[in-house]
Order: structure tokens, then C-alpha cells, then sequence
């Protein structure tokens, strides 16, 4: 009901919505431009990312999409016991529109899946803007596997009979566990 009454208001606020709005007054909306002072203030960067892995380094290509100051790479970090042995540095520097940065990062990879956490961060029209982003190394060990599944249990659910049918649907229900400080 509340959501009706609010439509109903902005449909009285608005005369478009309940007849043609005249010529003059549509050229003076234009002529204001109501949206000329926002602006869109993502703090993603405008790149792209390709990278190339090997079984111990892998080689990261940053391609600008648009013109980015003072852009750098502020820590390369291994995740899930991934041992970072030696990452090249990207310090502030221009990356203009289409140009390419190439970083290599050597690594000591444990068995099963873990990541390596890249943080980006950049000038775009004078905002300063972040970006993180993880590269997979590996596959799911059957340990992680086990580890991953052990929380989930399925319960299977009986419909009502619907045309003379009863239909069973699995339901995958994941228990969330919270450590004590």
C-alpha cells in the first residue's frame, strides 16, 4: 500500500505522466540539463587485466582503458599460503589510454588452490580510485575438497501434489560457523 501512495505522489508531481508537456517546457528541461553536476565516482579502475601463469611465476599485463596518473601497484600479497619470492614494482607512473604495463611475480604455490591479491591504485580525472584482484593458482585439493563440503547438508523437500504429481527437491543448506574470540 505504501508503495502505491508513492507512486501515485510522484505521478502528481510529475505532468508528463498524465499528459503531453509542451514543446516549450521540454526545451527548457533540456536547455537545464538537471544531471550536468553528477558524476559517476566508481572506484574501479579503468583497465584490463590478462595474465599468463606458469607453475612458478605468473606474468601480469595492465592495459589502461583510459588515461591513469600516478598508477602503481601497492602490494602483492599471497593468500592461502601462497609464498610470494619476488614481484616487479610498478611505481607512480603514467599509464595512458591502450599502453601496457607488464609485471612478473615469482611464487612458491603450497598444494590446492590459493590466490595471489594484487592491490591497484590510480589517479582518473583527479579521483583517486583502488582496485584489488586475485589470480587462482592451482586446483581444489581433495583436502579442500572435504573441507568445503563439510557444512552443507541436503534435505530433500516434498511438494504438494500439483496435477496428480509429487515432485522431491534437494535443498542445499550450509550451517555458518562463527570462531570465539
Amino acid at each position: 500500500m505504501k508503495y502505491i501512495f508513492i507512486v501515485f505522489c510522484l505521478m502528481n508531481l510529475t505532468e508528463s505522466s498524465w499528459g503531453k508537456v509542451s514543446k516549450k517546457k521540454t526545451a527548457a528541461i533540456k536547455k537545464q540539463n538537471v544531471f550536468k553536476n553528477l558524476e559517476c565516482k566508481q572506484k574501479i579502475l579503468p583497465l584490463r587485466i590478462d595474465y599468463k601463469l606458469s607453475d612458478r611465476d605468473v606474468e601480469v599485463v595492465i592495459t589502461g582503458e583510459k588515461d591513469i596518473q600516478d598508477f602503481q601497484v601497492t602490494s602483492v600479497v599471497g593468500l592461502d599460503g601462497v609464498k610470494i619470492i619476488e614481484a616487479d614494482k610498478i611505481d607512480s607512473q603514467l599509464l595512458k589510454k591502450n599502453s601496457k604495463a607488464t609485471l612478473v611475480v615469482e611464487f612458491d604455490a603450497p598444494i590446492g588452490l590459493s590466490y595471489i591479491s594484487m592491490n591497484l591504485k590510480g589517479t582518473v580525472n583527479k579521483v583517486v580510485k583502488n582496485q584489488v584482484f586475485a589470480i587462482p593458482v592451482g586446483e581444489l585439493s581433495s583436502k579442500q575438497k572435504s573441507l568445503n563440503g563439510r557444512n552443507i547438508r541436503i534435505n530433500s523437500v516434498n511438494e504438494s501434489k500439483v496435477g496428480g504429481k509429487a515432485s522431491e527437491e534437494k535443498i542445499h543448506e550450509m550451517k555458518l560457523e562463527t570462531k570465539k574470540k
